[in-house]
């Protein structure tokens, strides 16, 4: 596509991801701008994995805020609540190679 109608069809794939969110509850978030910027090249099918050589992936970021939140209760293991002190030994990363 050349330049005037890759912007537009852009403009109007943006446009129709947002009212796909609107329909499931979410606004797009007052103070963000929507982002639309190049991606990978050659795109990816995302349902096989397969390259798609001669097209190119358009990423459009935007933040979202749910319209009617509701209240949820999450409960926390205490383990993660207990403070470290220095005299403990460090976490394991995983990555000592011993």
């Amino acid at each position: 596509m050349r330049g005037p109608s890759f912007g537009a069809h852009c403009s109007d794939m943006t446009k129709r991801w947002l009212r796909e969110m609107h329909s499931r509850g979410f606004e797009v978030w007052s103070s963000t701008r929507i982002d639309i910027v190049p991606g990978p090249y050659p795109a990816k099918d995302l349902l096989t994995g397969l390259l798609l050589l001669g097209e190119r992936e358009m990423l459009v970021r935007a933040q979202f805020v749910e319209r009617n939140p509701t209240l949820m209760r999450i409960e926390v293991p205490g383990e993660l609540l207990r403070p470290w002190r220095p005299s403990q030994r460090p976490l394991s990363s995983g990555n000592e190679g011993g």
